[in-house]
């Protein structure tokens, strides 16, 4: 299967309230754009 390719998309944005007041766990970071 050469020449194939995949792409990812991640939709990244920040915890929302009922997130933070579930304490709940960041599994991805992120720097610059």
């Amino acid at each position: 299967m050469s020449g194939a390719s995949v792409k990812v998309a991640v939709r990244v944005r920040p915890f929302n309230s009922r997130e933070t007041s579930k304490e709940s766990k960041c599994i991805i970071q992120m720097s610059g754009n």
